[in-house]
């Protein structure tokens, strides 16, 4: 049996480290917050950032690998609607990342992740839908700028959940600012 002097002795220890432990909690604050579980708002920007940093990063391939084998296709207007396009997503990706840097912190690590595998998952699931890529093919008889081009093609996404997935971080209104 332990002695009261003792007892009081081990008290004081604890007392100490819980005080030691609540005060470097205090000073980094950041490691101590028990982890939020993220909103639908949350975790549908951590999908859709996402979708658009792999959309940015195969759109810059795709046209470093155009200009160098076929420079001859990219004139003013096709070049200028790339440029456009480039930019919105940049936009889109700035803006995602101005809502969900500050949260991070505080969000649970896991379902984040989770939101951002989801979004690389429903990309892959489009690129490799054979049933999608012979819809696109059949859309090759209109002219190459013309709106009918794009209608076709987009008759092709409305067919497919993966496409209907990824339409859904077109528009950003989803974020509170």
């Amino acid at each position: 049996m332990m002695s009261p002097t003792l007892r009081l002795k081990a008290r004081d220890v604890h007392l100490y480290l819980g005080s030691a432990t609540v005060s470097l909690c205090l000073l980094f604050a950041g490691n101590c917050i028990a982890a939020q579980a993220p909103s639908h708002t949350d975790l549908k920007a951590a999908f859709c950032l996402s979708v658009f940093n792999e959309e940015q990063s195969v759109m810059e391939q795709s046209i470093a690998m155009l200009r160098s084998a076929r420079p001859d296709l990219l004139n003013e207007q096709s070049g200028s609607m790339l440029q456009k396009t480039e930019n919105d997503v940049r936009a889109k990706i700035d803006r995602l990342r101005a809502y969900l840097s500050p949260r991070l912190a505080y969000l649970d690590p896991r379902a984040m992740s989770q939101a951002t595998d989801s979004g690389k998952t429903a990309l892959e699931e489009v690129a490799k839908n054979p049933k999608l890529y012979q819809c696109v093919a059949s859309c090759k008889g209109y002219g190459a700028q013309s709106s009918e081009l794009l209608q076709c093609i987009k008759s092709c996404g409305s067919q497919d959940e993966s496409v209907s997935r990824l339409q859904q971080c077109q528009d950003l209104s989803f974020l509170p600012y």
